[in-house]
């Protein structure tokens, strides 16, 4: 974990990266993920960046120097990373009518390119255990995840069923997993460990964080 009294350079970075033109749909958990790589506290994760637009707006594509933007940013971080192309999406309603759409490139990082190349090769196609393991989960919630696919809401808890006086915590705004019935309460040091590196480092992206949480959950 790094130092509390920050360089000018590193606020620099820290700044840069919570700057990129992530996907808006994504971009609170990409922030938070992107700073927890970089802080050392996940080996690696996805981020998407991108533009979306409503029917009837005129779309807008990502040019090749805002993706150098990207590629310059995280390399200036000391981040690796691979790249996928571009792809456009159109996102549709009930009775397939189309409600907005929007252009993504996703980018898997890492602290060193091996972390970044294996997590994209294990999202294409999914391995969750292998996935899981490189965005910073607990052992033990990935192998009970794993075991919950013969056995559902046996091995699992979701955030939603622990108790209030634990749920309703801020830090488990930053609790990105589902938990193990076994082990929770050892668990819960990740997303404690998670969200104090955030409000260290981003305190306006804790808050954020925090806020969307409680209107999530239905918290006052």
């Amino acid at each position: 974990m790094k130092k509390i009294q920050w360089s000018k350079s590193e606020l620099t970075i820290v700044k840069a990266l919570g700057s990129l033109l992530f996907l808006p749909i994504y971009s609170l958990g990409s922030k938070i993920d992107l700073l927890l790589v970089w802080d050392g506290l996940k080996p690696a994760t996805d981020i998407i960046i991108g533009k979306q637009w409503a029917v009837g707006q005129k779309g807008e594509d990502l040019s090749e120097g805002e993706i150098e933007n990207v590629r310059r940013v995280l390399k200036d971080a000391g981040l690796a990373f691979v790249e996928t192309p571009k792809h456009e999406h159109v996102i549709t309603g009930t009775r397939k009518s189309i409600l907005y759409k929007y252009i993504d490139k996703e980018f898997f990082v890492a602290r060193n390119i091996t972390f970044a190349k294996e997590l994209k090769r294990a999202a294409e196609p999914l391995n969750d255990e292998l996935f899981g393991r490189l965005s910073g989960f607990p052992e033990s919630a990935i192998k009970a995840y794993l075991k919950s696919r013969k056995k559902p809401n046996l091995i699992i808890v979701e955030k939603s069923s622990l108790p209030p006086e634990i749920k309703n915590q801020d830090f488990m705004a930053f609790a990105t997993f589902g938990f193990s019935k076994e082990n929770w309460q050892g668990e819960l040091e990740i997303p404690k460990r998670w969200a104090a590196a955030i409000k260290r480092l981003d305190p306006k992206l804790y808050e954020e964080a925090v806020k969307s949480y409680k209107e999530i959950s239905g918290q006052k």
